[in-house]
């Protein structure tokens, strides 16, 4: 085990193990109490549900102290919180804080928390947390009968339920340069800081700040959020899966603006790395070096963007002949084809006689496999050129990244099972 994430809830718990999912973690959740240590061996995050959100205070602590106290590893810690801010999370933070201080005196620990997930509609701007836009103690969800939010201030919630220091982190401060927001969080003093963010973009900025403090300075992090931030705070510290990262390899040809704001919307969303490529002008093997390049600096989605603002017919053989080149030398775990004709000269490249379907991502977006040829079985997904809102693209980059993991994770299971 490499991280250990305290949930409240189950449903919560696994929404965030699906996010390390799609990092390419192995992430094993625990429904309940754990008896034993032994758990922590089987995945490289684990994570922990001690069903706290609607209990009492004195339940909430005593249950994330336990969950801390049966492992004797010292991983990374993240919790897992609402993302609408319900729950003992106050009241959690103690008791991380508390066990820390006994297990590791002389730690310095700070909690982060990110309360956003914009993916899912959440943001915070001025530390008010919104429920799409609506503040959260105005939106529909404030009516939980164990718990009703009386303002949408997250420093008011958790000082009611914390008894250290809390300090905010503004936009402003987090659309400053690199430089600035890594002074401002070395600098405070608080215990815990709240950061404002409204974007994927604002998340990954705090993540590489944090984690840039952690590598600078003798201190430690506890990430608490819905999820996101925790991902990319591991990211940012350079903790990778102990297998290969899973490569998910794109290829859009179209010139709709509905492609290009997908594949704008993947690269702030996701940190996708897109290559701008002319099959009629530059030489195949350069696009693959330059490919290869981009993958050794460390990009897990990599798009091929063979889309020209003046042609009116996608030139298939080019695409089929460098798709070949590229899926050969990259070996990716999984490829994606925007378009029909682009779907098909990527398969013909590939030698592909036939794809199964195994899902539908989304309407007229699908996952499979490939049959016959020497790309067999390799996971594959195509979409229709028009179809989907902005988002599109980077949910089925989404999907072959957690099959991807999932296949992984099978074939590395059926292989300790065969082992003499």
């Amino acid at each position: 085990m490499k991280i250990l994430v305290i949930g409240d809830d189950l449903t919560g718990c696994n929404a965030a193990g699906a996010l390390f999912a799609q990092a390419g973690f192995s992430v094993l959740s625990i429904t309940g109490r754990v008896q034993g240590a032994g758990l922590a061996s089987q995945a490289e995050v684990v994570i922990l549900n001690t069903n706290s959100r609607t209990s009492t205070s004195e339940f909430a602590y005593k249950e994330t102290e336990s969950a801390l106290a049966v492992f004797t590893v010292d991983p990374l810690i993240s919790k897992r919180i609402d993302s609408t801010f319900r729950g003992n999370i106050g009241y959690e933070l103690r008791a991380i804080k508390d066990s820390i201080k006994e297990s590791h005196p002389g730690r310095i620990m700070k909690f982060i928390v990110v309360p956003a997930f914009p993916d899912a509609g959440r943001t915070t701007k001025d530390g008010i947390h919104f429920l799409h836009g609506v503040p959260i103690s105005e939106s529909k969800v404030n009516t939980d009968q164990h718990q009703v939010l009386e303002t949408s201030r997250i420093s008011e919630i958790l000082s009611s339920q914390f008894d250290g220091t809390i300090s905010e982190i503004d936009l402003e401060s987090i659309n400053a340069t690199d430089d600035q927001l890594f002074e401002k969080l070395l600098n405070s003093q608080a215990e815990v800081i709240i950061c404002d963010a409204e974007n994927n973009e604002h998340i990954r900025k705090i993540a590489k700040a944090a984690a840039r403090v952690e590598k600078t300075h003798s201190m430690h992090w506890v990430a608490v959020d819905p999820g996101p931030f925790s991902v990319a705070l591991t990211i940012a510290r350079s903790v990778e899966p102990s297998s290969a990262h899973p490569i998910i390899l794109s290829f859009v040809a179209s010139h709709t603006t509905t492609s290009s704001d997908q594949i704008e919307f993947s690269k702030g969303n996701l940190g996708a790395t897109w290559v701008k490529v002319d099959t009629r002008t530059q030489d195949h093997g350069e696009v693959v070096k330059q490919i290869l390049e981009i993958r050794n600096q460390g990009a897990v989605f990599i798009g091929i963007d063979l889309s020209q603002q003046n042609l009116e017919k996608v030139e298939t053989e080019s695409i089929s002949q460098l798709s070949r080149l590229i899926v050969e030398s990259l070996q990716p775990a999984a490829v994606y084809a925007s378009g029909g004709e682009t779907a098909a000269a990527v398969l013909r490249g590939l030698e592909a006689e036939a794809f199964t379907i195994d899902f539908e991502i989304l309407p007229l977006a699908v996952s499979g496999r490939i049959v016959g040829g020497p790309f067999a079985e390799m996971s594959f997904a195509t979409k229709g050129g028009l179809i989907g809102s902005v988002d599109a693209t980077a949910i089925c980059l989404k999907h072959l990244m957690q099959l991807s993991t999932y296949k992984r994770s099978v074939n590395q299971s059926n292989r300790k099972a065969t082992k003499p």
